[in-house]
């Protein structure tokens, strides 16, 4: 029966190799444009982009009815998502290690089998740490120098004899080795009965003594609930570190993901002084020259902002916006290269993802809040865009995107109370100058303010973030 057994699960043991990567795929590749296969289905996913539009996108499913009853769901998870970020590196990084199985096959990964006792079991977990360590040097040491050797040329390869060749045959020929397949099937050699372990163990079992069967199946001591976990977990769960780490430490040495995380805390959390210092002028300060077109007035040139507090007209036009917030996100941005470097730096850094102000797009009601400047919600149409770079999708998804638009939209209201309150100060101030008295209603209310704003400011920007 555990002959039987290993020789029933066999496919799908071949598939479970080629898709975690211990063994090649022979013919065409399973990719995102089939139907899938076994256990791993693909189909269009409805995704929510960074604009709250949903969209399609074709990605690999674990498809848990096609997965066998004896693998545990811990197993299956594990050995669905090594298979899903091998093709994300191989999809990136085609040329590392991992991703050609010849220096895999090198390393001498066991194979996928059933384990029916603790000594097979002892020597795969042996083998499987030989085959770990054999591929963490590999990869530390020819992941930059490994180069894949050529593919042959099929139409020069050698084939085997009595192989059917259909291309490049006249009908004789085709004739010819149809015939000597006939022939080759028709003669069964004696090896093949006699290697053949299922009819030796039928053989053996059928005509030995009862008392030798029962001698036999008593040194079976390893319950069933524990052979599918000890004969597939280990090589498993070390091809899935393998990848998991490999993959990890590309999105941080080649594809600068701490920089790119950087990023948005900076300007999407606001987390970078300079720049709310220059986006709060840019938006409020009524000392700056106006960039509203006005009819037969020419615009001065100097720094120009949208002076949010002091106009009649809202909101505002395109031009106004790209004029008012032109240089503040490249100004304020501080790229690696530029704090490592003790020289002067001329250009301007490019912005991770191609960072950018744009517009949100909102529901009628919301639009309707924005056309009056003085409500809470009047900049609520304003947005940073960002495009996660393809190597990073698994982490910065579109749903990460979403609510970092969220956390911004709030507290782009908490920079505007900021300033709101910021100005009852300048004006007491200038009240005072100008001889007249500010009145103690007016300044209880400013102290009010104050103490109210600031406290809510200070929740969000420092309390919140680091709990």
């Amino acid at each position: 029966m555990c002959e039987i057994l290993s020789r029933a699960t066999e496919p799908w043991i071949d598939f479970a190799e080629k898709w975690i990567g211990v063994k090649a795929e022979d013919g065409f590749p399973l990719t995102k444009d089939g139907p899938g296969k076994s256990f791993v289905k693909v189909q269009n996913i409805s995704r929510v982009d960074d604009l709250g539009f949903e969209f399609e996108e074709r990605d690999y499913v674990l498809d848990e009815a096609q997965m066998p009853n004896f693998i545990s769901p811990e197993i299956a998870l594990v050995m669905f998502e090594a298979g899903k970020n091998l093709r994300l590196l191989r999809t990136h990084h085609p040329h590392h290690p991992l991703c050609h199985v010849g220096v895999v096959a090198s390393s001498r990964p066991p194979s996928l089998k059933w384990l029916f006792d603790w000594n097979a079991i002892e020597n795969l977990q042996t083998e499987v740490k030989q085959y770990e360590n054999a591929m963490l040097q590999r990869t530390l040491g020819q992941s930059s120098e490994y180069n894949p050797p050529p593919r042959p040329d099929i139409s020069v390869s050698v084939r085997e004899p009595g192989m059917l060749q259909v291309f490049g045959n006249d009908g004789t020929q085709l004739e010819k080795q149809l015939i000597a397949s006939i022939q080759a099937l028709d003669q069964a050699p004696t090896i093949a009965v006699t290697q053949d372990v299922l009819s030796s163990l039928l053989e053996n079992y059928i005509f030995q003594q009862e008392h030798q069967v029962r001698k036999n199946s008593s040194d079976f001591d390893l319950h069933w609930s524990l052979i599918p976990l000890h004969s597939f977990g280990p090589l498993v769960t070390s091809q899935a570190r393998l990848i998991n780490r490999e993959y990890m430490k590309l999105l941080f040495s080649a594809h600068g993901l701490k920089e790119h995380l950087r990023v948005q805390r900076e300007f999407q959390l606001l987390g970078n002084g300079m720049f709310c210092s220059r986006l709060s002028h840019a938006l409020f300060d009524p000392d700056l020259e106006t960039a509203e077109r006005r009819t037969g007035v020419a615009l001065n040139g100097g720094i120009m902002g949208l002076r949010m507090n002091g106009r009649e007209t809202w909101p505002p036009a395109s031009s106004e916006l790209r004029l008012a917030l032109m240089g503040v996100l490249s100004e304020t941005y501080i790229s690696p290269s530029s704090t490592e470097s003790a020289s002067f730096i001329t250009e301007t850094p490019d912005l991770p993802g191609d960072l950018s102000f744009a517009l949100r797009d909102l529901p009628a009601e919301e639009i309707d809040k924005c056309m009056d400047p003085s409500s809470l919600e009047a900049l609520d149409f304003l947005r940073l865009a960002y495009k996660t770079p393809a190597p990073l999708s698994p982490v910065l998804t579109s749903i990460i995107l979403v609510k970092y638009d969220k956390i911004f939209k709030l507290l782009l209201r908490v920079l505007r109370m900021l300033y709101v309150v910021g100005q009852l100060s300048r004006d007491t101030s200038r009240m005072e100058r100008q001889g007249r008295d500010a009145g103690d209603v007016w300044l209880r209310f400013r102290f009010e303010a104050q103490h109210l704003v600031q406290s809510v400011a200070t929740y969000f920007f420092d309390t919140d973030r680091y709990s």
